[in-house]
């Protein structure tokens, strides 16, 4: 689809500047020079998102850039970053959880990870100057407006640096990065076919299935263990009193030890991914995580 691949050359352009911003000369010089005429042979978007930008870089690329100009152009790089990475994603549903706890510190436990990615995003996109981080729907966090969050565009729908939904392939957008800052040959930027299952955390993933089920209170509770499984531990499971202690140790008389953490993680992972759409499919993987 050319709209995600307008928003994966976003990605790099935006990423760029604000690495140039941090690190390097803001003047003309050959370093700016050669990343400029880098990011136009594969970042320039067809779209009108982001031309303005591109202007700056064509006269970077020549070495007649009005670096005045440069905290308007990475302002608006801010902009472009802040309304289409969903990088306020994560933090929006982590705010929304901690209504169903409704404990005043978690609250400001995630607030504070809110504030800090703002803080951040200020650091990443100012040369001196004050930038505004716009924030969708940020009344709802101010307020603590859970109506407002549930409904939130963002945390419900937004794909980071997609138009279609479908996950990028953040891999090459990594290495496009890292070929318009340092000059390494890489493949030109193409429309990913990467599956999503590549990319996304396991227990995001999990977590999105279980949100599909709804608002209740033992999905909560479900939600919290999912957020565990990268550093789940069998001992954990045990101290519950759940049967599952009967399996770890059958586990353990059939010689499986030193292993059992990352087993039971992987059987988890399956069972909790498929359960409600192809059960016979996550026994049947779970099958081969004793078969390895």
């Amino acid at each position: 689809m050319k709209k995600d691949l307008d928003m994966a050359k976003l990605a790099v352009l935006v990423e760029v500047l604000f690495n140039i911003a941090e690190h390097n000369k803001h003047e003309n010089c050959p370093e700016n020079m050669a990343i400029g005429n880098r990011l136009l042979e594969i970042a320039v978007p067809n779209g009108q998102s982001g031309q303005r930008i591109i202007r700056f870089v064509e006269r970077m690329a020549k070495g007649n850039a009005d670096w005045d100009q440069f905290s308007y152009t990475l302002q608006m790089a801010l902009n472009i970053f802040t309304k289409r990475s969903a990088c306020f994603k994560e933090v929006k549903q982590d705010l929304l959880e901690t209504f169903e706890c409704e404990d005043i510190n978690e609250w400001s436990t995630k607030y504070n990870k809110f504030k800090t990615l703002v803080e951040n995003l200020e650091s990443r996109a100012s040369v001196g100057t004050s930038v505004d981080v716009k924030i969708q729907n940020s009344g709802a966090i101010l307020n603590k407006d859970r109506i407002g969050l549930k409904g939130d565009a963002e945390r419900n729908q937004r794909v980071g640096w997609s138009v279609s939904g479908k996950l990028p392939d953040y891999n090459q957008i990594q290495s496009n990065i890292h070929y318009a800052l340092h000059g390494n040959k890489v493949k030109i930027m193409e429309v990913s076919k990467v599956n999503d299952e590549q990319i996304v955390p396991i227990e995001s993933r999990v977590v999105r299935v279980l949100l599909s089920i709804g608002n209740h209170q033992s999905v909560t509770k479900a939600i919290a263990f999912v957020k565990k499984l990268p550093e789940l531990k069998c001992e954990e499971l045990i101290s519950t009193g759940a049967p599952f202690h009967h399996f770890c140790d059958l586990m353990k008389i059939c010689g499986v030890d030193q292993e059992l953490d990352h087993i039971v993680k992987e059987l988890f992972e399956h069972f909790l991914l498929e359960w409600n759409t192809e059960p016979l499919i996550s026994e049947s993987r779970a099958l081969k995580v004793f078969k390895q």
